[in-house]
């Protein structure tokens, strides 16, 4: 694609959607909305937030939502424009990057990729009874006796329609069974859960399952257009002999389909250090992606010391 340029400038800017996988860089986007702006033709087609770290460091940048762009298409485009806006305005960013760019295979002497994550994509493309056919047999199993369990039902609710207490009740339930498995939270306190919700009433899907009147399961999933991201879920000690978490996946990809979903993202996986999360979500058929960790944008000392900062910051954390 011809006559692209990059200019600083806000979120808000952009036309049209924003196509991603991880559909919480486009909260994150709201939240930290000045950054970069791709423009073709005098149209805002990409977005990536910049956060300028203060310090030695002063003419880097880190981005928590990456390069987004209305059409994924021409994503080498748009980055190798960016290398270019990059070097001539002798800047540094790092990046996270989204898992739709899973065929990225660009050499660069600007561009590095660190890093490894995987998740897993379900292409919602069936009903939910040509869909369980297609599950691993032992999933299947357990889905049907879940279902056929007299005392358990799932509801599936838009967050907007549930009372705030319950909403905080849902987030003490989450903390507590996280918390005694030793789970990093993905919210670590209720105020930033609850801030999160308020942020997007209209577009966060909660699935919960009761045996007879107590919770055994929900999950929480977050969309953007024909995507919905799978960021959180919580089965009880109660949903543990029920397969309430099946009960829960079964009834939440009905919900989709009905309601023209196209993808469902699983959220990220780790087959070694969560082997029994991994297989879980393995087993209901899903693509298994994978994509770099993250990416720095830059050349000179500085991205060589930002490069070396994060090799070393993610060696720690590895151990």
């Amino acid at each position: 694609m011809n006559d692209l340029n990059w200019k600083y400038g806000n979120f808000s800017m952009v036309d049209g959607e924003l196509e991603t996988y991880n559909t919480l860089y486009i909260d994150k986007a709201s939240i930290n909305n000045d950054g970069l702006i791709l423009l073709h033709k005098d149209k805002a087609i990409g977005f990536i937030n910049l956060v300028n770290i203060i310090g030695f460091l002063k003419k880097t940048y880190i981005s928590k939502t990456g390069l987004l762009l209305t059409n994924a298409s021409f994503y080498m485009d748009a980055l190798i424009s960016l290398e270019e806006f990059v070097v001539s305005e002798g800047i540094v960013i790092i990046s996270q990057v989204d898992y739709i760019y899973k065929k990225l295979n660009h050499f660069s002497r600007v561009s590095s990729f660190l890093g490894n994550k995987q998740t897993i994509i379900n292409i919602i493309d069936t009903d939910v009874e040509s869909w369980l056919l297609q599950i691993k047999k032992k999933h299947r199993y357990y889905v049907r006796k879940a279902i056929k369990s007299d005392n358990q039902r799932c509801e599936i609710k838009i967050i907007d329609s549930i009372d705030s207490s319950f909403r905080g009740q849902l987030y003490d339930i989450y903390a507590e069974n996280m918390g005694n498995k030793g789970v990093n939270l993905l919210f670590s306190t209720k105020d930033e859960f609850i801030n999160f919700i308020n942020r997007n009433l209209k577009n966060i899907i909660i699935t919960i399952c009761f045996k007879d009147d107590e919770i055994s399961y929900f999950n929480v999933v977050h969309t953007n257009k024909e995507v919905a991201n799978y960021i959180m879920a919580v089965t009880t000690k109660s949903g543990m002999s029920s397969y309430a978490s099946y009960m829960g996946v079964y009834k939440l990809y009905d919900y989709l389909y009905s309601h023209n979903f196209k993808i469902l993202n699983f959220g990220g996986v780790d087959s070694v250090n969560n082997h029994g999360v991994y297989l879980f979500k393995r087993g209901f058929s899903g693509e298994l992606l994978e994509s770099p960790s993250y990416m720095i944008i830059g050349v000179g000392l500085i991205a060589w010391i930002a490069k070396s900062i994060l090799q070393l910051r993610m060696l720690v954390k590895s151990r």
